[in-house]
């Protein structure tokens, strides 16, 4: 009877493991493998102990009693039924915890996915054929798709977790520097707020854009916002450390970091313009709802590449000119030009990337999940901004005496006074490019109210 009772539990634990592991794919695929291999051996130990108690128990009603040389010495009974019950009694327990660690799991209900032939046009990606989520999903869902594989999921994970990443390094240096009294270090404070900024932008950018049409325009606005951001960190670091030697204290050293505020403004509109177009001119909340994408999308990515390449390349001119023209006395030689390579060659494969949409175009929907251009081409930025830190770091360090005695002292305006200014003209333009999908206009109320009076 009492192995009977076992068998059952085991049998309700596994069909609720089965069940779990359906609802709860990618978890239940690594746990429901492991749980039923730990309930089979419970299940057998506990078959053990039991056949154990059965043997013992027909040793003792078989053996004759009061043989010469055939009694045997057995603990006594009471001992024998605690060891066996506290044995029974832990397994039990053990059962239970698993059926009830499936039954909690099988309460969380993924959502599904569907392929690029069941959702809205504005969903789709070139190349990119299954994996999709649902166009409406809940801020629940999307959350819950973080730990579902989409072809999204690494999307997220290749931006967020690295955001911790410099998060660490943003608080190693306001902890361990004195940067409220250094101001030499303000410049790498701002870079690394950008790096903070631009990957967490991103990674709540592809969390929470299949919400709806308008979530989706709203959350890469504010992602393209964050990249023009890092563009202008960038250029404060290099303003700041990196700039050749004899091209301190010029002209174009004196109105660098201004020339790059208006790049990262101009590219943050260029950017949420190559989406719609211009609001309440091009698009409104009544056209996106009829026509969710721009009528030339092949036009609109190019502009958008364009709004992000020259940014990066205007930021960069001094360090194309360190490395690759300069030479001679006035050239700033040291350990971090290796590193600068390193940041150039990833950016330019991050670009390549970006515009090619290689590897998937080859193979259209072999990487649907793993390998696609937009999970490499993360990858690849987040590398390359990995080196490109290194670098700043490194010329930080071995400029700073020369430096500190040759060039302008770091001021206020040209750090935290372009970031607060770069990023407020950025807000008030991605607020300008949302509201339009956000509001209804007043002549297309007006018009309706006019049809439903003559009808």
């Amino acid at each position: 009877m009492e192995h009977f009772v076992w068998s059952r539990l085991f049998d309700d634990t596994e069909r609720s493991a089965e069940k779990s592991a359906g609802i709860l794919c990618p978890l239940g695929c690594g746990l429901f493998p492991l749980a039923r291999r730990y309930g089979e051996a419970q299940a057998a130990d506990c078959s053990l102990i039991m056949n154990q108690m059965e043997g013992r128990a027909g040793q003792t009603a078989s053996a004759p009693p009061g043989g010469l040389g055939q009694t045997k010495k057995h603990p006594p009974r009471d001992s024998r039924f605690s060891q066996g019950f506290t044995s029974s009694h832990g397994i039990a327990l053990q059962q239970q915890n698993i059926s009830h660690l499936f039954t909690m799991l099988s309460l969380i209900r993924l959502p599904r996915v569907f392929t690029v032939h069941q959702v809205p046009k504005a969903f789709q990606e070139d190349s990119i054929i299954s994996g999709y989520r649902h166009p409406r999903s809940s801020a629940t869902d999307c959350i819950l798709s973080l730990f579902q594989l989409t072809n999204e999921t690494l999307n997220i994970w290749t931006h967020f977790l690295p955001t911790w990443y410099f998060l660490w390094k943003l608080l190693t240096v306001v902890l361990i520097q004195e940067v409220w009294h250094d101001a030499y270090t303000w410049p790498l404070l701002v870079f690394l707020l950008s790096c903070c900024v631009y990957p967490l932008a991103s990674s709540c950018a592809h969390t929470f854009s299949t919400m709806s049409t308008t979530a989706r325009h709203i959350c890469f606005f504010f992602d393209y916002g964050a990249i023009s951001f890092y563009s202008l960190g960038s250029a404060v670091t290099y303003s700041a450390y990196v700039m050749p030697d004899n091209w301190v204290n010029g002209t174009f050293h004196k109105y660098f970091v201004s020339v790059a505020v208006f790049n990262a403004v101009i590219a943050t509109a260029m950017a949420c313009y190559s989406r719609l177009g211009l609001p309440f001119l091009h698009y409104n909340r009544d056209t996106v709802k009829r026509f969710p994408e721009t009528q030339s999308p092949r036009f609109g990515q190019l502009i958008r590449i364009l709004s992000f390449a020259l940014p990066y390349l205007f930021d960069n001119i001094p360090l194309f000119y360190r490395l690759l023209v300069c030479s001679g006395e006035g050239c700033t030689t040291n350990a971090a030009n290796t590193l600068h390579y390193r940041h150039i060659a990833l950016a330019f494969l991050t670009a390549f990337l970006c515009a090619t949409h290689l590897p998937e175009r080859l193979a259209p929907g072999r990487f649907d999940f793993i390998g696609h251009s937009h999970q490499l081409f993360h990858v690849s930025g987040i590398i390359g901004t990995h080196f490109q830190m290194q670098a700043i770091e490194v010329d930080m360090r071995q400029r700073r005496h020369w430096l500190l005695e040759n060039s302008a002292p770091v001021a206020l305006s040209g750090t935290f006074g372009a970031a607060a200014l770069c990023l407020t003209l950025s807000l008030l333009i991605i607020l300008l490019f949302s509201l339009s999908l956000l509001c209804w206009p007043a002549r297309t109320t007006q018009r309706a109210q006019k049809t439903k009076a003559r009808d």
